[in-house]
């Protein structure tokens, strides 16, 4: 058995709780197109790490902190913090209760719970690289099992074989660094030149006795396909237990068809199942059972025999529930002539796009154009919630409900509708009513002042 400290046999957690406790007290702004944390504050954060990066600056962006990059998102993933808009900034806010939990637990329990939201809720692809996220699991369940299998203490990269499994170093490059971090391995790095630029390339793994162990198994016991929420494309598992129920409501005929069609959805999605044909009803149902009685026992459970832990992980990674506050009232007037405005109600659910479309009916416009909101009041700032059309950034108006921003009343937005035009409207929330039911419907409930004219020389004879 492995005991596992703050600093022992790495300083993972220390630093990540050194990392926690500066974001906690600051509440950073995060930078508006990438939500990264400001430089100035990554330097100093990166001075307090027990191996500080000696390649960075004061202005160096957040890719360039690895370490710091992967907290982030651990913090993030494991819903110890979250991205809220306040007084038109994106900051970074703990989840009190959650946080003070997470410190609550023995370093042991803290460790699982980390390697949980690493193997289980992290999305690889929004680390920054390009890459899909299918390809990387696959390259990166394809390096494991490599490595289990060899069971040597040293790997160097130029004796692997396989071309998928070196590909793998190069597209999940970023993972296998913080999987060093976590203490898997250590690894040696060299010096390369490529077109004049300078790069470190990945030399050898030198594995750890905890990364053997913990390497053996997430190979064997907990595979990624399995429990990562984003490989399985945002399905909790792929032999949950509602399938399995559902397989047991089947008549053989029924299990066939069913197993069929899951051979055909595995082979669209690029899965090797040159094997799987062969596979008997009885087989399936007896890995779906496993599976779920795992996932029942916890995550952790997997790992009872390598490293103690007294206490189950009852701080879930879980779907946030949509707070429902109540019926969003808001006053939306012509920038141009705030004399001319309309109010204009929706449910916390309503989405951006619902709000669009109510503010085109309550105009009078043909809804013939792009538009945009500014979360901070400012049209065209970088606070931006964008018309869904091929080229635009996200986020996407049909994504984000109303509740999705964090405001309060008085808050003001900003509307653009057709950039040639450039209809600029102000929009402010009067107030957040909890005594109403919701409304199902957008609801405009009070007008004054005629609309203009969308296209007031349009001549009904000329042809567009």
């Amino acid at each position: 058995m492995i005991q596992i400290t703050h600093s022992h046999p790495v300083p993972f957690l220390s630093d990540f709780l050194t990392f926690c406790g500066i974001v906690e007290a600051k509440r950073p702004k995060l930078s508006q197109k990438l939500k990264t944390l400001p430089p100035s504050l990554l330097f100093e954060m990166n001075g307090k790490m027990s191996t500080p990066l000696n390649t960075v600056k004061p202005k160096s962006p957040q890719n360039q902190y690895n370490t710091l990059n992967f907290f982030q998102a651990l913090a993030i993933q494991g819903q110890l913090f979250e991205k809220k808009v306040v007084k038109s900034n994106f900051e970074l806010h703990p989840h009190m209760d959650r946080l003070a939990f997470f410190r609550r637990m023995e370093p042991s329990a803290q460790y699982l719970f980390l390697l949980k939201v690493f193997w289980c809720h992290l999305d690889f692809e929004e680390m920054g690289e390009e890459f899909g996220v299918y390809a990387t699991a696959d390259l990166l369940a394809n390096f494991i099992s490599y490595a289990c299998d060899q069971r040597e203490l040293e790997l160097n990269v130029r004796g692997i074989p396989d071309f998928e499994i070196s590909l793998a170093l190069i597209k999940a490059k970023p993972i296998l660094h913080f999987m060093e971090q976590m203490g898997f391995w250590k690894l040696k790095l060299q010096a390369k030149n490529r077109d004049g630029a300078r790069y470190r390339q990945i030399e050898t793994f030198i594995f750890t006795e905890l990364g053997m162990g913990l390497l053996s198994i997430l190979d064997a016991k907990t595979p990624l396909f399995v429990w990562n929420n984003y490989a399985n494309g945002g399905a909790p598992a792929v032999a949950d237990e509602e399938m399995l129920n559902l397989l047991n409501t089947m008549d053989k005929k029924g299990q066939q068809a069913f197993l069929a069609t899951m051979l055909e959805a595995g082979a669209e999605m690029g899965f090797d199942i040159e094997n799987l044909p062969n596979i008997s009803i009885d087989q399936l149902k007896a890995e779906m059972t496993t599976s779920v009685e795992m996932r029942k026992a916890g995550f952790e459970s997997a790992f009872k025999m390598m490293i103690p832990v007294s206490q189950r992980l009852d701080i879930e990674i879980v779907d946030e529930e949509e707070e429902i506050k109540g019926n969003y009232h808001f006053k939306v007037a012509f920038a141009h002539d705030k004399k001319i405005w309309r109010r204009i109600v929706l449910a916390p659910h309503h989405t951006f796009e619902d709000f669009h479309l109510a503010i085109q009916r309550a105009i009078g416009f043909a809804n013939d154009h792009l538009y945009a909101f500014y979360a901070d009041g400012k049209p065209y700032s970088n606070q931006s919630i964008e018309s869904p059309y091929e080229g635009a950034e996200p986020p996407y108006t049909d994504d984000v409900p109303i509740s999705g921003l964090y405001y309060e009343p008085k808050h003001r937005l900003a509307y653009v509708f057709d950039f040639g035009d450039n209809w600029e409207f102000q929009i402010t929330l009067e107030k957040i009513d909890e005594e109403s039911p919701l409304v199902l419907a957008p609801q405009i409930v009070e007008s004054k002042g005629k609309a203009p004219e969308q296209y007031p020389d349009w001549d009904e004879e000329e042809e567009w």
